[in-house]
């Protein structure tokens, strides 16, 4: 045996610096465990070098994480501490009980740093989960929110639209307008909002035959243009017109009259105001939806049936527009409407059937039709289901209108009261207001202060009956 086979001092316990605890779990780290330095009695009895085994190598533990810098340099350090305590290579070779019990107890050791680093990376991975978790909980229920919200919008957006002054011109109760001392006005109606509605209906028709029907034919061999005229119409019946016996009003006390200021409503006074604001707001409550005007949209109703009553929703699934006595509005002859376009319909002007073919026009305005609605009577319109298709439906002005559909109605800030503010009604015959029947669509209109009756300019040409206003 060699001099340099020979064990020396055979590594005295005292003289082996301890590693720490931490430090002999880390990976990579060659050290002498604790264990070894207590093992005495094995360190009595050295082994011959002839009865030497292969030393057996133990590999550090494959940690899931990646060590850190810091923990590579604590590694390092400990590594540099355990090297100094071999006495030699050779030495280093050589297997005693104390190097096999510091290698079982290193080894032992090993699992333990590996629970200890997944331990650690697990509590991380779980509190990583449990944010995940959060995250996906608040984003759910802001989705939800945003979801409830928007059905909430769509609900509200389809119920009836409020006029300026609340639901169902309810905050005019309180206002009403004195009588002036001296100029023309119209007094208050024969009923009140708490009366019920006067009975009206759609009157009988009568058709004329071929032979009665006046006909006005198209000179083209004597005319200079063979080009068609935009408008049409000839008169093929009569109908019994359903006159209203009396007037109704919303309760304000007096109206002004068509041409004539009423001064009791004129000034910056606040009550002067608030006069003016609620002439305007009841006007704009008799107006269908969708009526345009300076002061609102419209009263809150689309459509209209055979005997005057209001409804929202469609002809399949109707939805009563309600007063504010929650009563069935139904339309009627309004105050206001006397002495309208200085003048007034007579009682015994009889009703008319007229049909009216109308081409499309390069502007988007819209054609008369030499028919007035009186005030407070039922209008017929038809029109056949290919020019509905056609035509994706009417749009019906009684009254003044200009010529984009906006109503030519009196503001509060304009300082005038020389008419009712708003004597525009617009409506609509579509598939929504209008019933089918034997391919002919049939709906109804009218106003409560009465007009002439106009109809917007289509992409198509189409042909329409008007049925129950009085020629003009």
């Amino acid at each position: 045996m060699t001099e340099s086979n020979k064990p020396k001092s055979t590594a005295k316990p005292q003289s082996a610096k301890p590693v720490s605890s931490s430090n002999a779990l880390k990976p990579g780290a060659k050290t002498v465990s604790k264990s070894s330095s207590t093992s005495s009695p094995a360190a009595k009895k050295p082994v011959a070098p002839a009865a030497a085994k292969k030393p057996v190598q133990t590999k550090p533990a494959q940690v899931v994480s990646k060590p850190s810098s810091a923990v590579n340099k604590t590694t390092a350090t400990a590594s540099k501490e355990s090297s100094s305590t071999k006495p030699s290579t050779a030495a280093s070779k050589v297997t005693s009980p104390a190097s096999k019990a510091s290698t079982s107890t290193t080894t032992s050791a090993k699992p333990a740093s590996k629970a200890k680093t997944v331990s650690k990376t697990g509590k991380a991975q779980v509190r990583t989960n449990s944010n995940s978790k959060k995250k996906k909980i608040l984003i759910a229920g802001v989705a939800i929110f945003l979801v409830i919200a928007i059905v909430i919008g769509v609900i509200i957006g389809t119920l009836p639209k409020k006029n300026n002054n609340g639901d169902n011109n309810d905050n005019n109760s309180q206002i009403i307008i004195p009588a002036p001392d001296r100029g023309v006005y119209n007094p208050s109606g024969d009923l009140k909002p708490k009366d019920p509605y006067q009975e009206i209906s759609f009157g009988e028709e009568t058709y004329f035959s071929e032979d009665e029907i006046v006909k006005y034919p198209y000179d083209i061999e004597n005319g200079s243009t063979t080009t068609a005229v935009g408008y049409d119409g000839k008169q093929i019946g009569t109908v019994e017109r359903s006159v209203p016996e009396k007037t109704r009003d919303e309760g304000l006390g007096v109206y002004p009259k068509f041409g004539y200021t009423l001064s009791t409503v004129i000034g910056s006074e606040p009550d002067k105001i608030a006069a003016r604001d609620a002439l305007i707001a009841e006007s704009n409550y008799l107006c269908a939806t969708g009526t345009r005007n300076n002061s609102g949209n419209g009263g809150g109703y689309i459509w209209m049936d055979e005997n005057g009553y209001l409804y929202n929703g469609t002809t399949a699934q109707p939805i009563p527009a309600l007063d504010k006595y929650e009563k069935h509005r139904r339309i009627y002859k309004h105050s206001a409407s006397a002495g309208l376009y200085m003048g007034d319909v007579s009682e015994d002007e009889p009703g008319i059937i007229k049909q009216v073919t109308i081409r499309p026009r390069g502007y988007g305005s819209y054609s008369v039709t030499g028919v007035y609605a009186p005030a407070g009577e039922i209008i017929k319109i038809q029109i056949s289901e290919s020019d509905m298709n056609a035509t994706g439906g009417l749009t019906i002005h009684i009254g003044q209108a200009l010529y984009n559909g906006q109503a030519n109605n009196i503001w509060t800030a304009k300082g005038q009261m020389q008419r009712f503010p708003i004597i525009l009604n617009t409506m609509n015959v579509n598939k929504n207001t209008a019933t089918l029947e034997d391919g002919v669509y049939t709906a109804y209109v009218g106003s409560f202060v009465g007009g002439p009756l106009y109809i917007r300019n289509t992409n198509a040409t189409y042909t329409a009956t008007i049925s129950g206003g009085v020629a003009y």
